[in-house]
Formats: structure tokens, sequence, C-alpha cells
């Protein structure tokens, strides 16, 4: 008969070889980042924003008040529990244990990420952007659920343009991180801020592309 401890020191051996082997996609680690933060990437948009600039977060769990602002998406631990990830933009350190420590909510960092290629502002149109879901999920790898909508108003307040981009479960390449995940958690965390920034640039793009941004470029 096989000695129990025996197999269960093989049981080990092999555990921890498979855990080896996944540091090249740095997938199980990927439950600790707890923190994406949104302010690294600005989108590449056609048009200085001249406008008055709107962004509305109407996320249903940000409406209900199950989720915090903050809030932009899950993470699975090795175990397969959920472990909600939340905006670090704008975050300050904590001084003192009775500090609480803030950070943008992810309107907030929209805003940022439409306003900081812009320029000056003006009352004549108005840019709406209103966020109805923004979530991403990383279990094997890193989704995405999104549905934007972005609306241009004239000064008489009449919808000159409109678009809407909406999608479920879009994969969002995550390779290039490979086994940092294992060797220093503050890099993979800030690798990650970089993917998912330049995701939501690359969405900003699309969504203020076409006619929203033949709309502000006429007013300019």
């Amino acid at each position: 008969m096989v000695n129990r401890l025996l197999l269960f020191r093989l049981f080990i051996i092999l555990a921890l070889l498979h855990l080896e082997g996944c540091a090249t996609t740095a997938l199980p680690d990927a439950g600790l980042i707890k923190r994406y933060d949104y302010g690294y990437t600005t989108p590449k948009l056609t048009f200085a924003l001249h406008s008055h600039l709107i962004v509305v977060d109407l996320r249903p769990e940000i409406i209900s008040g199950h989720k915090a602002p903050g809030y932009v998406g899950e993470a699975f631990n090795v175990f397969g529990a959920p472990i909600d990830v939340t905006n670090a933009d704008g975050c300050q350190a904590m001084h003192t244990t009775h500090t609480t420590e803030r950070c943008l909510p992810f309107h907030e960092s929209v805003y940022n990420a439409i306003l900081r290629p812009g320029g000056g502002i003006s009352d004549s149109y108005r840019l709406f952007v209103i966020i109805n879901q923004w979530k991403t999920g990383i279990r094997n790898g890193l989704a995405l659920n999104y549905d934007l909508a972005a609306i241009v108003e004239d000064k008489d307040r009449n919808v000159v343009a409109k678009t809407h981009i909406m999608g479920s479960d879009e994969s969002i390449d995550i390779s290039g991180i490979g086994a940092i995940h294992f060797r220093n958690h503050n890099q993979a965390a800030e690798e990650m801020s970089k993917i998912v920034s330049g995701a939501l640039a690359r969405k900003l793009e699309i969504l203020l592309g076409g006619d929203i941004a033949q709309a502000l470029r006429n007013h300019e």
C-alpha cells in the first residue's frame, strides 16, 4: 500500500508545479489586485473639447447603492471567490489610522480622460457621456462588459448628435504581463491599470468619434 504521507507530499509538489506553470499567464494571482488606476491613459480624440462636459454614471449597481461609485469590476481568487475591484485613480495615501483614503469615482476618471486632451469651456454646446455599464471580470482572462452613450446638445438644448456602444464579455489581452504577478505585486497592479485604462481610452475614442466628433468640431 502506498504511504498516505507520500501521496500527500506528491499532491503538494504537483500543485506547486501547476502554479509555477500558471505564472506565465499571471491569472492565479489576479484576485489579489483589488484596484485598477484608470488615470494612466487618455483617449486620442479628433477634436478639442470646448463644450460643457457632463459624465453620468447610471450603472444599476451604483444607482441602487449596492456598489460604491469607485467600483469597476470583479476579480476571482484561486478559490473562485469574487473580490470587488475599485478605481485607484486619484488615491491619496493614508497618513494616520484616522485618515480615510480617497479615490476618484469612476465617472470622474472618465470625465478627466475626456477633458484632459481638450481645451476651454463654452456655454453654447453640451457633451453628455452616460455610463450605463462598465465592469471588468478576471478569472481565466480579463473580460469587459460595457454600455456607453454620448449626446451633444446645442445652445437651445436640441440634440445634434448621439452615439451608443455596448459589448458583453469582450476579451482584453493581458498576455503581456506574464509572470510579473508572482514577483512584484505593485508592478503587476500598474501593468493591469495600463491595460484597463487603455481599454477605456479605446472605447471613448469610438464613442466620441464619428457624428459626435463632427458636431463638436463644427463648433470649436
